[in-house]
Formats: C-alpha cells, sequence, structure tokens
C-alpha cells in the first residue's frame, strides 16, 4: 500500500511530497522515482498464528539494509528491541536439555529433571562471579553428582559422569571440596551412606547378612579414626577387613574395590595413615601380607570374635 512521507525537496520539480511504492520514493509532482531504498521493517507472520502476533527470530529491514545502515541509531535501537530475549529462559532451555543429555546416557530417571534444575536455581546465584562453575556445563555435573549422592541417597559413578561431560576428575573434587556448604542443609549422615555401599556388596555376592554386620561392627568400632575418608573407601575397608579377617568369604578385594570404583591401593593408605601409625602396628607391610596382625589387631579391639 502507498504511504505518504514528507523529506527532502524532489530534485526535478522541487516538491515536498513523496509517495513510497515498491521500495522507493516517488514524487507526487512530476513522478520523479528517487534511487534511495526506504528502510523498512520487515516483520514477518505466522500463517498460523490467528492472533496478528509475529514470529520470534525475526530480522529488521532488508540485508541490504541492515548492511548500509547498520551504523544508524534507528537501526541499533530496532535490532536491538528485536533481539531482546529473556537471558533466565535461554538459560534454563540450555541446563535443561544438558541435563536430559546426561541422565540419559547415566540410565537416570527423566522424572529427575526439575529436581535437578531446581538445586540449580539454588546453587549458582551463590558461586563467585567469574568463576568456570558458573558455567552450566561444568556447574550441571557436579550438581547431579552432588543430586544422587546427598538427597538421593544412592551415589553415581563419578568415572561415567566425567566421561560423558565437560568436566575433569580434579575440577570435580575441586568443586566438592570448596562448596560442601552450598548442600549442607541436604548432607545425610555419612555412616547411613557407607552402610547402604556396605549392603550393595553383600547383595551384590550374596555374601548373606552376618557379613554385613561383620562390616558394619568394623566400620562403627574403626569410624572415630576414619571417618574423614570419601564413603567407597570407607565401605571398601570394613568389607575387606571382613573378607581377609574372617574365614568363608570367596570374594576377593579386588572384585569389591572394583564394585565401588576405588583401588585397593587407596584402601592401603588410609589404613596404614589412619589405623598403623595411630596405634603403632609393627611388622605391617600391606593389608594382604600382614592379615594376621590385623586380625590379632581387631581381636583387641572386640571387633571380631577370636574364634573365627
Amino acid at each position: 500500500m502507498n504511504k505518504v512521507l514528507i523529506i527532502n525537496n524532489c530534485e526535478e520539480c522541487g516538491s515536498d511530497l513523496f509517495i513510497v511504492s515498491n521500495g522507493h520514493h516517488t514524487c507526487r509532482g512530476c513522478g520523479f522515482v528517487s534511487e534511495d531504498l526506504v528502510l523498512e521493517e520487515q516483520t514477518f507472520y505466522s500463517h498460523e498464528n490467528k492472533t496478528g502476533s509475529y514470529c520470534k527470530n525475526t530480522m529488521i529491514g532488508t540485508r541490504l539494509e541492515r548492511i548500509r545502515h547498520q551504523y544508524t541509531s534507528r537501526m541499533n535501537s530496532m535490532i536491538k528491541l528485536d533481539c531482546v530475549k529473556n537471558k533466565h529462559q535461554l538459560l534454563i532451555q540450555t541446563i535443561w536439555k544438558e541435563i536430559k543429555t546426561l541422565l540419559f546416557i547415566l540410565r537416570l530417571p527423566e522424572k529427575d529433571i526439575r529436581a535437578i534444575i531446581t538445586i540449580f536455581k539454588d546453587f549458582r546465584p551463590k558461586i563467585q562471579k567469574g568463576t568456570k562453575f558458573r558455567n552450566p556445563e561444568k556447574l550441571i555435573p557436579c550438581i547431579i553428582f552432588i543430586y544422587y549422592k546427598y538427597y538421593e541417597s544412592r551415589p553415581i559413578s563419578s568415572v561415567e559422569l566425567i566421561n560423558y561431560s565437560k568436566i575433569s576428575r580434579k575440577e570435580l573434587n575441586n568443586f566438592l571440596n570448596h562448596n560442601s556448604h552450598l548442600w549442607a542443609g541436604y548432607n545425610m549422615d555419612k555412616q547411613s551412606m557407607v552402610l547402604k555401599l556396605i549392603l550393595k556388596i553383600t547383595e551384590e555376592y550374596k555374601l548373606g547378612m552376618q557379613f554385613y554386620y561383620q562390616s558394619e561392627k568394623i566400620l562403627l568400632g574403626l569410624w572415630e579414626y576414619i571417618c574423614d575418608t570419601m564413603e567407597q573407601i570407607l565401605a571398601g575397608l570394613a568389607c575387606s577387613l571382613t573378607v581377609l579377617c574372617v574365614s568363608g568369604y570367596k570374594v576377593r578385594v579386588n572384585n569389591i574395590c572394583e564394585k565401588l570404583n576405588i583401588s585397593m591401593s587407596n584402601i592401603s593408605k588410609k589404613f596404614k595413615d589412619k589405623i598403623v601409625k595411630v596405634f603403632k602396628l609393627e611388622d605391617y607391610k600391606s593389608l594382604v601380607k600382614s592379615a594376621q596382625l590385623i586380625k590379632r589387631f581387631l581381636i583387641g579391639l572386640s571387633l571380631i570374635d577370636s574364634i573365627i
């Protein structure tokens, strides 16, 4: 539709009345057509949208217009208005996709997405600005690990999580060590978590409830000396001492460690640092080679029966 627009005078007849027609200025007096293109707002409407609202991601003007007029204040203001989006909404969309992908790969229920997003919203504002952990690709794997370990009491494999996400072992440990205050209110009893892991080993290798009770007794007896250790190592240590000092269990310590995603050296080092040095166990060499020495030590603490 033609529009009347008042601009500079016509070069031919001096008239100041022009018609905007087909993208050009046409003089009403003499019919002179200006070569300058008219900058128009090209807003595209959806044929399916009956409300008349325009579609998202529209562009202002034609490509040539945007190049020729890219530095004008009008173009800048129009582009700014057109491109303004809700950053919070975009962030939620990003983390939703990232969480859904990781949960699918790790074979975890999709219903947990909303709970993990809620924790993300709670944690992220409390993390110092400018740090890499405000990046969703770094923060989301940490939150997934924390959610299943502390909120759901069913820890997931950190090895798998690291393999399929953009975070390293060092970064995950760094986040867990320096941000524990974020989930302090949700942290469940550590002993309960370790006992759940011991029960998992008991059921996996069909060792019977006697194995579970014996491992629990050793764990609680040594708790004050070893409690500052991660849960998997605590469970591995209690189960390993039961296997080594109580006869009748046909399972190897290496198998227990593999199931808990730890190495036997982790258990040996912790036992040496927390027990051997404190109680000054002489002639100690290793968990396996010093099994009889460890057995006598546990009998002395009344943690196992002497007739076993």
